[in-house]
Formats: C-alpha cells, structure tokens, sequence
C-alpha cells in the first residue's frame, strides 16, 4: 500500500520512537476498535462539546469534529467513506479507524501520512508551494500559477515526452547554495480536457474508465482522473518518480484556447519577485480540518525560506500555450533549453 501511493517519492524506514521520531500514523479496521472510539466520540458529543464541521478539502464531504481538549481531536466521516480520525498532539499520533469490513480509503489514508510528514518539514524551515514540479530533459522545473491556469496539462505534455514528476500539486523547496524541490506523495489529478488534448493519456486511461482500486491503477472520482505513483508508472509504462530536483527554472504557464503557438516570455527579477510572493502568500494548500498546532503557525514557520527564495530566485518566465497542436516540439525545446541556460 506504501509503495502505490508514495512509490520512490519516499523512502520508508523503520519507525523509531522517542521524542524525536516524528508523528506516527496508522490505519487500522478492526470493529472492536472502532466501536470503542466511536462511544468515546458520542460521549463527547452528548455533552457540553459542539462538534465543529470540517472538510478535507474544498468540494469534499461535510465531517464532524469534537475536541476532547485543545490538543486532541475526533473526526467522524461518513462520506465518501466510514471511519474516525483520531489526533494526539502531546503523542504525536494520527489514527484512521474504520469497521473491519469498511474498505480502506486510500486518500485519506494518503491525507493523514502526507499532513504529518508536511508539519515536519515546516519545522525544519521547508517551503511549501501549490504548484507542480518534475524534471524534462535533465532540467528541473516548478510550474507555478492560478488554478486552471494550465500546470497539470502542461506537466503531462512534458512526461509524455520523457520527463519525470516530483509532485503534482504540492511542493517542498529548500535550498542549499542552490533551491531544490523535494516531493510531497500526493495523487495526481487529470481532467477530462487534459486527457483529450494528450493522445498517450487518452489511450492508455482508456481500459481504467471503471476502475474503483487505488492500488490497481487510476480511478475516475469527482470528474477527474485520479492516480498516484504505482498509476502513474503504470500508464506511462516506465518509472515515472524522481523524489528531489535543483530548480533551474520557474514557470507559469497560462493555458489560452486562442494561442496557435507557444510563447516563453522571460520575466523581470522584480515581475518575478511579486509575482512568486503574491502566490505563495495567498495560494496556501492547507485543508481546514487538521488540528496540528503547526497549521496556525505555518506562516511564521516558512517565512525566512519565502524571503530567502524572493532574494535568490532561479530564472522565471511566463509560457503561454493553447492545445497539443500549439507546440512545435523541436522549438519548444530549443527555447526551453536557450531560456533554462539563459542564452535567450
């Protein structure tokens, strides 16, 4: 089950215990355990505690939250799926119980591992983008932008032609001398309209239209393509993950139905100073729901690595496309190239 979501994106390890081991997080189905905590939940809510609605995300499902005290919490989901979440800050412990014949739903179980090892790494100073990163032509990339501006559908026309993801929708920077970009497991979601436009996603999502197991390969949810990193090698049908890259260029790409060619449009260090501040500042992939103590301080945690990455930004451009018969590829890649070495 590891290794579908995370694949090579991570390297799973031993637990260790003790005060520096980190959150651990588990997913247990067992009745008995599952009964005995979700009493303990309704004792709480016949008493004085409201329970608070929350959402993993945006168009998710309505939960349920009670606070049993300030730094612990029971969240209780009954779509699209039946279990419990229970938090322990002071153990530093996130446990997805479900009943023994409920399946395990793999997203949430991917939401719980990636949300405890993100709080981690804003304490080691890490900054966190929305955005998408992967590596074309041993070259690495962080696509950055508006919602819908055209990151995922750029992204899949780059692996489509030999590149390498490092995350989807969400990534860690740090930097050394140099900024890198590190993964972040998380599923990567298609729409119907990036499908149609890329002839090898077309064809190779085809025989998967009524898949419901993660572990199997893309299943279609929510209007979406959804896969994670055993899919994601399975339709391209090579290793698809590379876990950590250096940063040679920042792009954001603006998708435009009009555009008959694509365009790299190099930016100003100040354009791209604003531009890179005003994203990160306001596009903040946080959910609602979770009650680590690290969430309220996010912003504080990240602020030096912001500054740091506004001062010593990697080389930035706009690039505007429209569908798949904008690129010439034997240009685009020469401008890429020329716009990555600084030539153009």
């Amino acid at each position: 089950m590891l290794d579908a979501v995370f694949g090579s994106q991570a390297r799973v390890t031993e637990p260790r215990f003790g005060t520096d081991a980190g959150w651990r997080v588990g997913a247990i189905g067992d009745d008995a355990f599952y009964q005995t905590w979700l009493r303990l939940y309704e004792e709480y809510l016949a008493g004085p505690t409201t329970p608070i609605e929350v959402k993993r995300w945006g168009g998710d499902s309505l939960a349920a939250e009670v606070r049993p005290a300030a730094t612990a919490a029971i969240i209780k989901h009954d779509r699209p799926f039946r279990g419990l979440s229970v938090f322990s800050e002071p153990r530093r412990l996130a446990v997805y119980l479900r009943p023994a014949s409920e399946q395990l739903n793999i997203p949430h179980f991917e939401h719980l591992s990636k949300y405890a090892l993100r709080v981690q790494h804003w304490r080691q100073g890490k900054l966190e983008v929305h955005g998408a990163a992967c590596s074309y032509r041993g070259r690495g990339i962080l696509l950055m932008g508006f919602r819908r501006s055209g990151k995922t559908t750029l992204a899949m026309h780059l692996l489509s032609r030999g590149g390498l993801i490092i995350g989807s929708d969400l990534a860690l920077l740090a930097s050394d001398r140099d900024w890198f970009v590190e993964a972040v497991p998380h599923m990567c979601r298609i729409t119907r309209e990036t499908i149609a436009d890329n002839v090898l996603l077309e064809r190779a999502l085809r025989p998967f239209a009524g898949n419901r197991d993660y572990l199997k390969g893309p299943v279609f949810f929510d209007a979406k393509f959804e896969l994670y990193a055993n899919a994601m090698n399975i339709v391209f049908s090579r290793q698809m993950q590379v876990p950590k890259s250096r940063i040679d260029a920042v792009l954001f790409p603006r998708f435009s139905l009009d555009a008959r060619n694509h365009s790299i449009r190099p930016m100003t260090p100040p354009q791209a100073a604003s531009l890179v501040r005003e994203r990160l500042l306001t596009d903040k992939p946080l959910p609602d729901w979770l009650p680590f103590t690290e969430v309220l301080q996010r912003e504080s945690l990240q602020r030096p690595a912001l500054e740091r990455l506004i001062a010593t930004l990697p080389r930035t451009a706009e690039i505007e496309f429209g569908k798949s018969n904008s690129f010439d590829w034997t240009r685009f890649d020469a401008d890429f190239d020329g716009f990555v070495s600084g030539r153009t």
